[in-house]
């Protein structure tokens, strides 16, 4: 549905892109495929009329920048909490489970990562909250480590247990053991929301990790015009972030059809050293490289001192994904090398995690949780209110404009029938 009311906006840009250089040998595609712009389309294609949008790009032939430049503004909303209805009756639930002396699990991914951590800390506030028992461990991204927490989960009489990041069909052994036992699975960012469900598990929750790429693509276009030369990095431990590549390589080449892409692999339990390896390898094959893509924020502490040892030589960007606060923001308000990120506000998406967990634990069945993908760009991040905020882990809620937590809080606690 997203994507279909981005196709709509851009279309009305487009149109609207038209009239105004009507008569003067160039348009703008909207959404119908990267469109070709006349010679010297970058006067005609952009203006710089919106200071939370990058300077426009030197060259546009080619490019749909037009296009780009409005799906990012798009990007750039305020997050609303809708609700993934049906509500139901979490008091039920919770009495149930206490009587029964049963727990619900997360099993994560590494809270070396602060994403993994906060987001597995919302998971725990929010069961608390609703007077359920959160068990949640670290997995340390191995699945030998995870396989123990299963059979552990089992033996203490576990109600539910999701999985954080860990691809399920690497555990279908213990997963159908944990089945036959009662215990309810969730897939937790393991996939994307409408993706066929596991069948060792009985619900999946996640977000569209294909729409963070697609924004990445949308402003690395706004800013490079028709010269984008990327590579994507992924984990193949975590598969879920194939999506952020996938869609970064679908969108870059819908706005720009010439515009180069490769994949690359690196482990996420060697990122300090494999990450630094694959960029220099990358940058000595091609040197026209000017965009690494992240498939999440974590990369960054290894990627861009690595792009910074570079040196001289063709200015090289970087985006990524998930909003990590420290340092991301910082070095995306600065321009150190990273300069844009897809956020999803990481308390918010524990709670998220937590109410699909409990839904289907009540014998419900999942739905989409609606988590919003506000996109922060170098320019944006140098505005009010952003300009004058502290970028800190403590502040995520108001960098995300989430009231303080209310804004989701209320809203799951509405759901839950404990609040009127």
């Amino acid at each position: 549905m997203r994507r279909h009311m981005r196709a709509v906006l851009a279309a009305l840009a487009a149109l609207a892109l038209i009239a105004v250089v009507a008569g003067c040998g160039g348009s703008s595609g909207g959404d119908g495929g990267g469109s070709t712009q006349a010679s010297g389309g970058s006067a005609k294609a952009c203006a710089n009329d919106d200071k939370r949008l990058p300077d426009c790009p030197e060259s546009t032939d080619g490019a749909d920048v037009a296009g780009a430049r409005e799906a990012v503004l798009q990007a750039i909303q305020p997050v609303e909490f809708r609700a993934p209805e049906p509500s139901y009756d979490m008091q039920a639930l919770a009495d149930r489970l206490r009587g029964e002396g049963r727990s619900v699990w997360l099993l994560a991914c590494p809270f070396s990562i602060p994403f993994c951590k906060r987001v597995s800390d919302g998971f725990k506030a929010a069961a608390e909250t609703a007077g359920l028992r959160p068990v949640v461990v670290d997995a340390g991204g191995r699945i030998d480590t995870a396989t123990r927490h299963v059979q552990d989960a089992i033996n203490r009489g576990a109600a539910a247990i999701t999985l954080f990041s860990i691809d399920p069909r690497q555990l279908a052994g213990p997963l159908e053991q944990a089945r036959a036992a009662g215990v309810k699975v969730l897939s937790a960012n393991n996939n994307l929301p409408d993706s066929p469900l596991d069948p060792h598990t009985d619900g999946n929750v996640t977000f569209r990790y294909d729409v963070t790429g697609e924004e990445n693509a949308d402003y690395a276009v706004a800013k490079l015009g028709d010269k984008v030369d990327s590579i994507c990095l992924i984990t193949p431990e975590a598969p879920v972030v194939l999506h952020v590549c996938d869609g970064f390589e679908r969108e870059l080449h819908r706005r720009c059809p010439d515009c180069k892409y490769k994949q690359v692999s690196v482990s996420i339990t060697d990122l300090a050293t494999q990450i630094p390896a694959a960029i220099q390898s990358q940058l000595q094959r091609d040197p026209s490289i000017n965009w690494v893509q992240l498939s999440f924020d974590g990369m960054a502490v290894a990627a861009v001192p690595a792009v910074k040892a570079r040196g001289s030589g063709t200015e090289v960007f970087a985006g990524g994904q998930n909003g990590e606060i420290e340092p991301g923001l910082t070095w995306i308000k600065d321009g150190n090398v990273q300069v844009v990120t897809v956020g999803q506000p990481m308390t918010w998406l524990g709670w998220a995690f937590f109410d699909q967990t409990a839904r289907v634990t009540a014998g419900l069945r999942a739905v989409d949780q609606n988590i919003p993908l506000p996109i922060f760009t170098q320019e944006l991040l140098n505005q009010p209110p952003y300009s004058s905020m502290d970028l800190r882990w403590a502040n995520e809620d108001e960098i995300f404009g989430t009231d303080g937590g209310s804004k989701y809080q209320d809203g799951y606690k509405q759901l839950w029938g404990l609040q009127g």
